[in-house]
């Protein structure tokens, strides 16, 4: 890190599981108040380098990992004892927790769903950082932290434990319009934790929330819906 006309310039690599992660956003945060201040896309190695006030005494690393299975945060708190060290950003799958989902799904079953999920509140990480999860990326649709469209009846998402919201849904869209047609929104209008049969408190429009702090598994149950 070198200090150039009164701002730092901070340089690491960004990496998962020790594999460098490239064409991901590296967001860099300042505190009171938090504030972005920077931002890069790594290379082909992960290496990313940004340029921030050289004023800030405590800074936050954050980069948004949505791929396939894995949903998470890796984050970095750099204090001003460590300006000058490397400052790699590391996330490892052993961290994470696995959320196993089950669709239940009507006899008249949509051909896909759009599944999305929300990290609302994450083991530490200060809640001050938390409005960022959301930030604008290739893998993100609408104010989602991740959404994707799945066939499969069963999956796993592997998250950081904490707070999340899920939901999905299913919408035929005509000329920008919701679709009047008969059966063709569903979506999930409750969910289930198993095997205790716990209802998860929330709404099918605006998602489920629940803790999840160790292995979990989810029954989604998908029914026709109307606006």
């Amino acid at each position: 890190m070198s200090i150039l006309n009164s701002c730092l310039v901070i340089a690491g690599i960004l990496t998962f599981d020790g594999q460098p992660l490239p064409s991901m956003e590296v967001l860099l945060i300042q505190e009171n108040p938090y504030k972005v201040v920077g931002a890069a896309v790594t290379d082909e190695g992960g290496n990313f380098a940004i340029t921030a006030p050289a004023a800030c005494p405590t800074l936050h690393l954050v980069a948004k990992l949505c791929h396939q299975e894995i949903a998470t945060v890796i984050h970095r708190e750099i204090r001003a004892a460590e300006f000058g060290t490397s400052v790699n950003l590391e996330g490892r799958q052993e961290s994470l927790v696995p959320v196993h989902c089950k669709l239940k799904m009507p006899r008249h079953a949509p051909p896909s769903m759009d599944i999305f999920i929300d990290l609302q509140a994450v083991n530490g990480i200060p809640q001050g950082l938390q409005p960022y999860f959301r930030y604008s990326s290739p893998n993100t649709a609408s104010s989602y932290f991740y959404r994707f469209a799945t066939q499969e009846q069963a999956f796993t998402w592997w998250v950081t434990p904490g707070r999340i919201r899920v939901g999905a849904d299913y919408m035929v869209v005509e000329d920008g319009l919701m679709s009047d047609h008969k059966h063709e929104q569903f979506a999930v209008t409750s969910i289930t934790r198993q095997p205790s049969g716990e209802k998860i408190d929330g709404k099918w429009m605006l998602g489920f929330e629940l803790d999840v702090q160790e292995e979990t598994f989810l029954e989604l149950h998908v029914e026709p819906v109307k606006q």
